[in-house]
């Protein structure tokens, strides 16, 4: 909600001193509510009725002061009607600044509506043009179709940029799904060698050589590159082009990192700053694939799935934020202590500060495979729960610490945070979905003077400074 306060200093401003501070509007509408009642109210109580043209007061003592006193006399001259001043209108970077924040309007119908405004008027051409093309979805699919023929079933972005080619310089986002034989194509390959000013690209299935030819560009700026598919895609794109990379490239986002990064003889991307892996990896893979960053790399994200071999994170130096996501951890006793072991390998890193454990297991009850294994490898086994080993081998030099999902128990953490192995400058607690809503149900037991185990954590907590928060 808006505070009355602010949105009232800002309608009795003048408006000079609104129009010449820029961020002083900008502040007042990132803190307004995305609703469209909000914006409405920003647009027709605020800014519309300062825009409109303000007709001269007359003047004290005039004949139209002096006939507003006294009835007119049939003689009396009436005074000439004021010439109409020109309206006064909100500079134009302000009126594409308040269409971008309709945050409740989809990705579609904002392109539409910046359209439409490149067409209404000169005067907001270029400003929404720049907002317009600022993100591109480039498809292409088949072979070459002539050259009258738009270059996919329906006219696209790609078939804007070949036709207006001052447009690529606006480019700086670019989403592919091109095939291979697309870039055949004269017209499709001119304009892949001819983006520029591109930073962020997202290269979708069978996309490689069409990346390519956008990676090789001799003005590249590239600084984050995002890969889908098999690691034959991220093999043909990475790998091929790592030279290309090194240096600009400073975050890359890949579905698998395979065995294809620890061939012999691959060249890795320097100075790579972040690696984010959704749903697959190994230590080999991470190991080759970091191999010329390591001194550089400040964040990393893994998955965990079903993996018995654990990550080895000693020789990452400068690191500052991990992020595990752990499924199916649980259905044997070798990927839980897979787990431990990756993340006991990070209390040497003295720059990590921020520590995020997401992801789902089957509890040990509802697992018969998980018995029997653990059964087999002994009573301390049996006898550990995860959650108290995963909390007491996290590291003490964290500041922020996240949980999600369902492996861990909330009573668990509630003992550690109570117990001697809580990170001594542990500032943040951030919590979500399961874990979140049992936790959130201690604290109010406790907050309530309860008598139970827990009851005095809510005080532990505002005593040392620790911020909780809980996502619905």
């Amino acid at each position: 909600m808006r505070d009355p306060r602010s949105f009232e200093a800002l309608r009795n401003a003048p408006l000079g001193f609104v129009l010449e501070r820029p961020s002083l509007l900008r502040r007042r509408l990132c803190a307004l509510d995305s609703r469209r009642e909000a914006l409405l109210n920003v647009l027709f109580e605020v800014l519309w009725p300062r825009c409109l043209p303000v007709p001269p007061r007359p003047a004290l003592g005039s004949s139209s002061v002096a006939s507003s006193r006294c009835p007119r006399s049939p003689t009396t001259t009436p005074p000439p009607a004021p010439r109409p001043l020109p309206p006064r209108r909100l500079p134009d970077e302000l009126v594409v600044m308040i269409i971008e924040w309709c945050g409740h309007v989809t990705l579609r119908m904002r392109k539409r509506t910046l359209a439409a405004l490149c067409r209404l008027a000169k005067r907001y051409k270029a400003a929404a043009e720049r907002v317009l093309y600022a993100r591109v979805w480039l498809v292409a699919q088949g072979g070459y179709r002539g050259p009258s023929a738009p270059i996919y079933d329906e006219p696209g972005e790609l078939d804007t940029l070949v036709k207006q080619p001052r447009l690529r310089a606006l480019v700086k986002t670019v989403e592919m799904r091109i095939e291979p034989g697309a870039t055949s194509d004269a017209r499709v390959a001119a304009v892949l060698r001819d983006l520029p000013n591109v930073e962020y690209l997202i290269v979708g299935m069978e996309s490689h050589y069409a990346a390519g030819l956008l990676i090789t560009q001799s003005a590249s700026r590239l600084r984050e590159l995002s890969v889908e598919g098999q690691g034959r895609v991220v093999d043909r794109i990475v790998h091929l082009h790592a030279r290309a990379l090194s240096g600009s490239l400073k975050r890359l986002s890949l579905d698998r990192l395979g065995a294809g990064f620890s061939r012999p003889n691959t060249e890795a991307v320097s100075g790579l700053k972040a690696l984010v892996v959704f749903e697959e990896a190994n230590s080999a893979g991470l190991v080759a694939a970091t191999a010329a960053s390591r001194d550089d790399l400040v964040s990393l994200r893994l998955p965990f799935p079903k993996l018995r071999e654990p990550y080895d994170l000693t020789h990452y130096r400068n690191f500052a934020y991990l992020e595990l996501r752990c499924f199916n951890v649980g259905h044997a006793f070798e990927e839980r202590a897979a787990l431990i072991s990756t993340i006991e390998s990070t209390s040497a890193l003295p720059s990590l500060s921020f520590l995020k454990l997401d992801g789902h297991a089957p509890d040990d009850t509802s697992c018969p495979g998980c018995r029997r294994v653990d059964a087999q490898l002994g009573r301390q086994a049996r006898m550990l729960p995860l959650s108290k080993a995963i909390f007491d081998a996290i590291p003490s030099q964290i500041r922020h610490l996240s949980l999600g999902g369902s492996f861990l128990r909330a009573d668990i953490l509630a003992a550690y945070l109570l117990g001697p192995l809580r990170p001594p400058r542990l500032e943040t607690l951030q919590l979500s979905d399961d874990i979140g809503r049992a936790f959130s149900e201690i604290l109010r037991d406790g907050s309530e003077g309860s008598g139970g185990p827990f009851g005095a954590l809510a005080g532990a907590l505002e005593r040392v400074g620790i911020e909780v928060t809980v996502k619905r």
